[in-house]
Parts: structure tokens; C-alpha cells; sequence
């Protein structure tokens, strides 16, 4: 009897069943808790709060209720001024609410340490909408504060300068929903980090819109990188779509420690990057998927690490990943073959020169039994002369799975594979001839095929190669 007692009023305390005088809303149990902490049946409750949780419900509340769960107060930013600093308090959102920002600094979390949780799964939870004045924004200006689970609606007008304006450090958004676009309204940025915005987590957030708009300029933009060696930006998990005139995450600054990892990022803009950092940027950008429409423009990592990144040309249907190696990047393009073994464009370099790494053949559709020689070449725009980059082979009959492979020496008679097993800047066989490709650097041109005959029969082409200028560009004919 004496712990369904303890019980009861536990419950009691927590929603509010006890009243409370409006000028001891700090002093009392209400919201103190148990300082000796809760042992039930001789267990102690480990996963208490050390701070107060407060409620919030835009449908049923009001900001002149006590704040508690059946007695919630209406407005987010009410809830956030009364918080205490540092107190380890928690604001929970209930599902449903719908809070409006009107005006710049309409919502300014504002207090340090406070942790903000949305209640609800997908559509059903709290929604942040925008106002109408394209400077209204969410401001966070202190320290160590958390953001979660909510959906924040930037196109309530055309033009919002920044979503979400960080000035403080370790502010820390976590599943959360962006919508920073449609046909109506496009947000310049979703995020902006400011001064002082070092410790910045971002996880498992999605930045996109219900159509592919132009008009923003950034999903994330880092403007300050005045942070100290133990702070830092990171972006991990999450997905940044649209049609951005800088990038998905772009700084003009000197951000350092960033670590940008395990993200999908999409440019749909022609031409610009995913990831755009200035050369005095560091830290590391790992295992992303990148898709954009000129894979040499897919990352500007400045001064950061980068391995791990795959990058998808988007004009391609049948693109392949490829890891990006750093700056400049290692990347794949495929030239699917057309019906028939003869000569043939494969792939068109401009605006500079490649580093060929690899280039091979697959036969999809085995060739025709009658004579036919093939041998690969490059036809440069200066100076107008083919040359060679191996001697011819005979694959008159090549079954399907045999492999083509570049050697050793322009010399060298290109490499029949018929196990479909080619070593990479290995020996295969004895002879100068069968010693895997190393890399040739090929100039602006045509990457060209030529055969002897026109033979039935099918070849894929895979090129691997790294610009060396940013503005290059390799397209499959």
C-alpha cells in the first residue's frame, strides 16, 4: 500500500495535480522532482531529468497555464524565456502544434543548455512555418542548446535570408525536416552559421522542397570559421536537395575540424558544386553521396581530407559511383556500347587536360567471328594528330566477359582478358606487353576506338580519369 501511495503522488506531481503559487514556480516539487532521486520496489529510476520539463500545445494551450503537461502553455518562445540557464531544462512540443515566426527573431532560443523535442512521427509533427518578411528567422543565441524532431517550413514568403541563424556554439539540430523551397517561396539558406557558431552538430537532418526551385543559394552556409582546435562543424546523416547557386554546403570563410560525412547532397544547379570551401578550410569530408550534372565540379574540399565520397553524374542514366580521391577527384564515366565492333567516338574531354587512371572494355554481346582489329586513341584538339595509346589486338570471336585493358606503353598491343579478370597496374603475363596500364595524361579531344572491320558483337567502355584543371568536363558519345 505504502509504494501505491509513492506512486500516486509521483504521478500527481508530475501533471499537475498539485497546486502550485505562480511566484514559487521554481522552488516547488512540481517541477524540482525528487533530489534524493526514485527507488521503487528497493530499484532506483535511473533516466530522471536533472532539470524541469515544460510543455507546449499552439492547439489547446496557454501561456497563462503552469506550463505542465495538461496544463501547457501556447507559445514556443514563452516557454523558452522560462527556462533557466544551464538547468538542463526540456521543452517538449506536443504533436500537432503549428508555430508561426513572423518577424526576425520572432523565435530567438536564447537561453543556454535547453534541449527543445518535437513530439509525433512525420506529418504529425510540430511544424516551425515562416512568417512574411523575408528576414524572419529561428535565432539561436546561446550556447549549448538542442533542437529536435520537428518540421520547419521556410516558404511562407519568397526569399527568407536564412532559416535557422546560429550565433552561439554547440547548437546542435537533430531529425529534423527543412522544407526550404517551392514554387512559391525559395529561402536564400536553410542554415547560416555565424560568429561564434563553432560545435555545430547537424544529424540526420533532411534540407529539400516539394519542387525542384531555383532560387536558393546554399542548403548550410558557413561564414565563420573563428572557432577554437576543441570546437568544430559537423554534418553527418543527413540529406541536402536542391537547385543551389553555391552549394549544398558552402563557406566563403575558414571553417576548420569540419567533419561532413554519411550525406546524400544533390546540386541540381548546372555546374556548381556539392560541397564548396575555401582553400584555408580543414578537417574531413567522408563516405558522401554526391550527384551533380559535372562530376569535376562535385567537391571543393579546400585544405580537408577527403576518401570515401562517391560522386553520380546526373546526366547519365546508367552513371556509376565513383570515389571521389581529392581535390580534383578520381572519377568514372561509362560509354555504353552501340551494336557493332568498328571505329567510334567513346568519350569527348574539354576546357583541359585528364590523367587517364584506367580505361577498359567489356564485351556485353559476343563479337563476330571475322577478322577485326582493335586499338584505342586519342584525337587532340592541339595539335591535330592522332596518337596511339596501344597497338591493335585481335578479337575476331571475343566472347562475352572478356575484358580490354590498356598496357603498359602506347606500344603495347591492348589487352584481351578472356576470364574477365584484369589487374590493375599489375604484370598479368610475362612480356612488356601484358603489364596493366599506368596513368597517360591526354589532352583536350576525342578518346576514340578504331577497328579494322565492322563486326557484330558489343563493348562497354569504362573510363577512370582525374581533371586537372576544375572547369574540365568528360562526356560519353
Amino acid at each position: 500500500m505504502r509504494y501505491k501511495v509513492l506512486l500516486i503522488c509521483f504521478v500527481a506531481l508530475l501533471i499537475g495535480f498539485v497546486p502550485v503559487n505562480a511566484t514559487e514556480l521554481r522552488t516547488h516539487s512540481e517541477y524540482s522532482g525528487f533530489p534524493g532521486g526514485v527507488i521503487i520496489q528497493n530499484v532506483p529510476i535511473l533516466n530522471t531529468y536533472g532539470g524541469d520539463v515544460f510543455w507546449v500545445d499552439t492547439v489547446a494551450g496557454s501561456d497563462g497555464n503552469k506550463g505542465t503537461f495538461q496544463r501547457p502553455w501556447k507559445t514556443l518562445d514563452y516557454a523558452v524565456g522560462r527556462c533557466a540557464a544551464n538547468n538542463g531544462d526540456i521543452i517538449m512540443i506536443k504533436s500537432g502544434s503549428a508555430i508561426s515566426v513572423g518577424s526576425p527573431g520572432a523565435l530567438d532560443l536564447d537561453v543556454e543548455g535547453i534541449t527543445i523535442i518535437g513530439i509525433g512521427n512525420m506529418d504529425d509533427r510540430p511544424t516551425i512555418t515562416s512568417g512574411t518578411t523575408n528576414g524572419a528567422d529561428i535565432d539561436v543565441d546561446a550556447d549549448n542548446i538542442t533542437l529536435s524532431n520537428v518540421i520547419i517550413d521556410l516558404t511562407g514568403v519568397d526569399s527568407i535570408d536564412a532559416g535557422i541563424d546560429v550565433n552561439a556554439a554547440n547548437f546542435t539540430l537533430r531529425d529534423v525536416e527543412i522544407i526550404q523551397y517551392d514554387a512559391g517561396g525559395q529561402a536564400d539558406t536553410a542554415i547560416i552559421l555565424d560568429a561564434n557558431s563553432g560545435g555545430f552538430i547537424m544529424e540526420n537532418v533532411k534540407i529539400s522542397g516539394v519542387t525542384t526551385s531555383t532560387g536558393s543559394l546554399s542548403g548550410v552556409s558557413i561564414y565563420n570559421g573563428t572557432n577554437t582546435a576543441a570546437a568544430g562543424y559537423t554534418i553527418i546523416n543527413s540529406e541536402i536537395i536542391g537547385d543551389y547557386t553555391n552549394a549544398c554546403i558552402y563557406s566563403a570563410a575558414t571553417p576548420t575540424h569540419l567533419n561532413i560525412s554519411y550525406n546524400y547532397l544533390r546540386n541540381y544547379q548546372s555546374g556548381d558544386y556539392a560541397i564548396e570551401l575555401t582553400s584555408t578550410a580543414s578537417g574531413r569530408i567522408s563516405h558522401n553521396e554526391v550527384v551533380v550534372d559535372t562530376p569535376s565540379a562535385a567537391i571543393d574540399p579546400g585544405s580537408c581530407q577527403t576518401f570515401g565520397n562517391s560522386v553520380y553524374d546526373s546526366d547519365l542514366t546508367d552513371a556509376i559511383a565513383v570515389q571521389y580521391l581529392g581535390s580534383g577527384g578520381a572519377i568514372s564515366v561509362k560509354k555504353s556500347g552501340a551494336s557493332g565492333i568498328a571505329t567510334a567516338n567513346l568519350f569527348q574531354v574539354e576546357n583541359g587536360p585528364i590523367r587517364i587512371i584506367e580505361l577498359i572494355g567489356v564485351v556485353t554481346v559476343t563479337i563476330e567471328a571475322a577478322a577485326n582489329s582493335l586499338k584505342l586513341l586519342v584525337d587532340p584538339v592541339e595539335p591535330a594528330t592522332n596518337t596511339d595509346l596501344c597497338a591493335a589486338a585481335d578479337v575476331t570471336g571475343d566472347a562475352a566477359g572478356t575484358v580490354f585493358s590498356l598496357a603498359r606503353y602506347p606500344s603495347d598491343t591492348l589487352i584481351e582478358s578472356t576470364n574477365g579478370v584484369i589487374r590493375s597496374g599489375a604484370t598479368l603475363t610475362a612480356g612488356a606487353g601484358a603489364v596493366g596500364q599506368t596513368p597517360i595524361i591526354c589532352p583536350a579531344g576525342m578518346i576514340e576506338v578504331n577497328g579494322t572491320a565492322s563486326t557484330a558483337g558489343k563493348v562497354d567502355w569504362y573510363l577512370r580519369y582525374e581533371p586537372l584543371d576544375s572547369d574540365v568536363t568528360v562526356t560519353p558519345q
